[in-house]
């Protein structure tokens, strides 16, 4: 399975790509919207100073995020974390308006803390390989385009899943990374605007292939491409490859760490895999930190507890040239429990991801100028049981 730390990048690109094709996506009519004649204002629905980061900086030097992304977390709190079983939720700090990613066990004793260990993410995928994954995720997304009084056009989604079933590597790459997994599902159910009845979106034992390097294919049921609806639920699970960049290149170190110790994330790395289709990140504006935060043990397996931070606010995005982008910034949380002995991957993980981007723009020649924020979060829960390495 690949691991959520590369992930983090992957869902920040998708939702800034979701930035550069706004018209498309969200099918907003500029004709319509009878702003010919009004001037540029600030959006009504949202203050600048409510949405952005501002204030303090976590201990990983990473500003915290803003109080707009509060909710979203306990949300994802509410909806999340009882699934699993999972001690790793978002800690929310309404004073400070800050959300960090933490897990309550804390199973450290001072042989551990002498103790170096090596840290690895990314471990030789086996073509055959058998496990058991247990997840749920959420992603939520908002648009508002303003013009000088009111709010114009405001969309507001949300779609939540939960998902079990058994993998099996069917493929792996020359990295000895998953290729093509085919999933045989449990159970797969998911939910819309946050709506409490969840439907069964795909029927116990569904058979779904996988195609991790093949975004134009990437979930098949019988050799056929999924529906658009769970093309979108199965997207909150999993994550294409397509580069070559690991998780050990991004968050990863050469050096043994021990427990309480901090490294930087690898900034030409990150702004590598963020930067395509268009989208350029600046690599200066990169800021974030991999912290070893303790020793746990899952499954009578010892675990590294890992964590770690990631910003970014200085991206370019390929939109037209009567756009302008006030303000972008992304930010990205995760944990992950992984196994000292490296035979496996992690067995649990956690990621949180916000995107807000502020712009403003002139459709047509004859429009005034409008305002528009995009916003969007996703949250997602894993835990793994191998049955075969």
């Amino acid at each position: 399975m690949q691991k959520f730390y590369i992930r983090v990048l992957a869902i920040s690109l998708t939702g800034l790509m979701v930035c550069a094709n706004v018209n498309s996506v969200y099918a907003i009519n500029w004709g319509e919207l009878g702003i010919a004649t009004r001037k540029l204002v600030k959006p009504t629905a949202k203050s600048t100073e409510e949405l952005f980061f501002k204030s303090k900086e976590s201990s990983h030097d990473i500003k915290i995020p803003p109080a707009a992304f509060l909710q979203p977390a306990r949300l994802y709190n509410e909806k999340l974390k009882n699934n699993l079983g999972n001690p790793q939720t978002l800690n929310i700090d309404d004073t400070n308006n800050a959300i960090t990613i933490g897990n309550s066990k804390n199973e450290s004793n001072n042989q551990n803390v002498n103790k170096d260990y090596k840290i690895k993410f990314n471990y030789q995928v086996k073509k055959g390989a058998i496990y058991k994954l247990k997840a749920s995720g959420r992603l939520s997304e908002s648009m508002t385009i303003s013009g000088s009084t009111k709010a114009l056009e405001e969309k507001n989604t949300t779609v939540s899943g939960k998902l079990e079933g058994t993998i099996t590597v069917t493929e792996v790459d020359d990295m000895n990374r998953e290729k093509i997994i085919s999933l045989r599902v449990s159970k797969c159910t998911m939910s819309k605007n946050d709506d409490r009845n969840e439907t069964v979106a795909l029927a116990k034992g569904t058979r779904v292939i996988v195609r991790l390097q093949d975004p134009d294919k990437m979930f098949l049921i019988n050799n056929k491409k999924v529906s658009s609806n769970i093309k979108k639920l199965l997207e909150l699970f999993f994550s294409p490859i397509d580069n070559n960049v690991t998780d050990d290149d991004i968050y990863g170190t050469k050096e043994r760490k021990k427990i309480g110790d901090s490294w930087n994330v690898n900034r030409a790395m990150a702004a590598k895999v963020l930067s395509k289709d268009g989208v350029v990140i600046q690599e200066d504006s990169i800021k974030g930190s991999t912290k070893l935060e303790n020793i746990t043990t899952v499954n009578g397996k010892p675990c590294l507890y890992i964590t770690g931070k990631f910003e970014a606010n200085k991206i370019n995005l390929p939109l037209p040239s009567d756009y302008l982008i006030d303000k972008t910034v992304l930010s990205g949380l995760f944990a992950t429990e992984l196994p000292v002995d490296t035979t496996t991957g992690s067995l649990s993980d956690n990621t949180y991801v916000s995107i807000l981007v502020e712009g403003r723009g002139r459709p047509n020649a004859s429009d005034a100028n409008i305002a528009m924020i995009y916003k969007t979060t996703q949250a997602l829960q894993r835990s793994f049981t191998y049955i075969k390495p």
